[in-house]
């Protein structure tokens, strides 16, 4: 199928095509969260799994990555680019002991304009999903360390980021076992978000345990 066609079934029926399909999103610029072009690609990689259904089934691999840049995975075939709102990963800083400031952390997704959201694989993160009140603020945030006081600055930098004094709607949070790929979908002015989640295997590979849907 031509990308431009799998592009348009991501995007119109993104819970079955992320429940078939294999997909790891990579980083924009370094600048931060905003507006970029993107692409999907098509490879090459063998050893993806679907268990959705409750059978072990092989799917075909994807990259997203920013238009006008290389992949080493793309095997050359690359839908149309097309404009989204990034997400980029934020940090604590363990000398400063904060979080870096909330205007690059936090973004909000407006109820107009474009309508696709990525975030690069979460890999041991948390993606945390404001109240839906129009406007949903977003944040992907990696924790300081796997103690329990780097998880509860994970959780303060969640919640007091992204709630707006305490609200949040979800969070998506993975390990170093299963990861994640969230991709947000506006339909007219509401955003839904899907996360899939997947195992990696050792070398290459992965087995997707299912998509996860957050409104």
């Amino acid at each position: 199928m031509p990308m431009n066609a799998q592009l348009a079934l991501l995007r119109n029926n993104t819970q079955t095509w992320l429940e078939n399909n294999a997909l790891v999103i990579y980083g924009g610029a370094p600048g931060g969260s905003g507006r970029m072009d993107y692409v999907l690609s098509a490879t090459d990689d063998v050893g993806w799994v679907t268990t959705v259904g409750g059978m072990n089934l092989p799917v075909p691999f994807y990259v997203m990555y920013p238009a006008g840049t290389w992949h080493p995975k793309s095997n050359g075939q690359l839908s149309r680019s097309f404009r989204v709102h990034y997400i980029s990963m934020r940090e604590f800083n363990p000398v400063t002991l904060q979080w870096e400031a909330a205007a690059v952390t936090h973004y909000t997704l407006p109820t107009w304009g474009r309508t696709v959201m990525v975030t690069s694989k979460i890999n041991g993160c948390t993606f945390g999903i404001g109240s839906n009140g129009g406007a949903r603020i977003v944040s992907h945030l990696r924790p300081p360390s796997s103690t329990p006081q780097g998880r509860m600055e994970l959780e303060r930098g969640t919640v007091g980021g992204i709630g707006g004094g305490g609200v949040v709607n979800a969070r998506i949070m993975s390990t170093g076992t299963e990861n994640g790929t969230v991709v947000g979908i506006r339909n007219g002015a509401n955003w839904t978000f899907y996360a899939q989640r997947f195992r990696p295997m050792l070398g290459f590979g992965g087995f997707i345990d299912g998509v996860q849907v957050y409104h």
